[in-house]
């Protein structure tokens, strides 16, 4: 049988669970691929020792040959949950250098933006100049707080420091919702009143930004990781608010229509709180340990307590560190005191848990010879 690993936390994590891998019995019987983070295994035995040491190491494993089976019209999985091809410790150099150099002319341009929608009396300038403030203030606190979110646990964060990529998220939500309202006050104080705005102006920084973003655009579309490639997205998104920039200072160099500029200064402002709210939401429901979106809570719990043995099922509580690295724990009673049946319990729970991309279980069982704790 072939699985996924699921739920390797950093590089140290996954060197360790390598070694101790290797050090088990039979292991010519365990066919280990480090870069995809499969694992392959040809006898019972061997599966039985590497689920004892995953469950103590809290990693799942997911059946590829199910995957594969359920999934053959496609050349890869469409879950939306499934992040486990993702994870890749070793080559974000690239991606890092790639960010950086996009942070950089994000930030440099939109302090000149700023400077200019000023000059200009450009309220869609100054619009713009939030939006791609934003986009640098994302790129720069993703960078920054992902390289700490990799640190492994320690006697101050138990759980790790994966949280800290959401503490960037919430951040650059507030700045850009801020912002956005702001920016929609102004405008619409300006809307009632249009005031003349230098187009000319507006006409060559238009063509500037456009070449800018889409030069950042390009940059981070050579890279290969999923977040380069949303990047790249949202640059595109930029590219296009500027197009319309351009597209309002033509016309007013042939119209006094000056209410455009305030106009579609609101336009980008709404557009980016539409683009942030759901965002901000998400990042809040993560903070508040609500149950991942992905997951059927409901679903997974009748699933678990369909499994024999099983009589009772209590204390069940399902959250997301991240939005990707899931954790739960329950209570299970059973009218079993045979220390095999509780294993083949929690064998049967992890396996239903990890093909829900939930590696983290804390799994206790509570023998109950009278079954006064039955919750079915």
């Amino acid at each position: 049988m072939k699985y996924q690993l699921v739920g390797i936390r950093n590089q140290d994590h996954a060197n360790k669970l390598f070694n101790q891998i290797k050090q088990l019995p039979n292991k010519e019987q365990i066919h280990l691929n480090e870069e995809e983070l499969e694992i392959e295994v040809e006898d019972i035995t061997c599966y039985e020792n590497l689920q004892r040491l995953l469950s103590y190491e809290k990693v799942g494993l997911k059946s590829l040959d199910y995957h594969e089976h359920e999934h053959q019209h496609s050349q890869e999985h469409n879950h939306s949950h499934d992040h486990s091809h993702d994870v890749d410790f070793t080559s974000g150099s690239q991606a890092v250098r790639n960010m950086m150099l996009v942070f950089g002319i994000n930030i440099v341009f939109s302090v000149l933006e700023a400077i200019f929608g000023l000059l200009f009396n450009s309220a869609s300038i100054l619009a713009d100049a939030v939006h791609d403030f934003g986009d640098a203030l994302s790129i720069g606190l993703a960078w920054f707080f992902q390289k700490i979110s990799l640190k492994g646990s320690d006697s101050t964060f138990s759980y790790g420091y994966k949280r800290y990529s959401l503490l960037g998220a919430l951040i650059t939500s507030v700045v850009l919702l801020v912002g956005s309202a702001v920016m929609i006050i102004h405008s619409g104080e300006k809307l009632m009143n249009p005031e003349p705005v230098n187009y000319q102006g507006m006409l060559i920084l238009a063509i500037f930004a456009i070449i800018a973003n889409g030069v950042s655009a390009w940059i981070i579309s050579k890279g290969s990781s999923h977040n380069e490639s949303i990047l790249s997205l949202h640059l595109l998104e930029d590219v296009l608010g500027w197009v319309g920039v351009l597209v309002v200072s033509v016309v007013l160099h042939f119209t006094d229509w000056y209410f455009l500029d305030p106009l579609l200064s609101i336009g980008i402002a709404l557009f980016i709180l539409y683009k942030t709210i759901p965002e901000f939401m998400k990042v809040v429901r993560l903070f508040l340990q609500a149950v991942p979106d992905n997951i059927d809570s409901k679903k997974l719990r009748e699933e678990i307590q369909n499994i024999d043995n099983i009589n009772g099922l209590s204390h069940f509580h399902l959250w997301s560190l991240d939005g990707e690295a899931h954790m739960m724990s329950m209570t299970i009673s059973t009218t079993s005191d045979s220390v095999q049946t509780h294993e083949q319990i929690k064998n049967e729970v992890r396996h239903i848990l990890s093909e829900n991309d939930i590696a983290h279980s804390n799994i206790e069982i509570v023998y109950d010879p009278y079954n006064i704790l039955n919750s079915k």
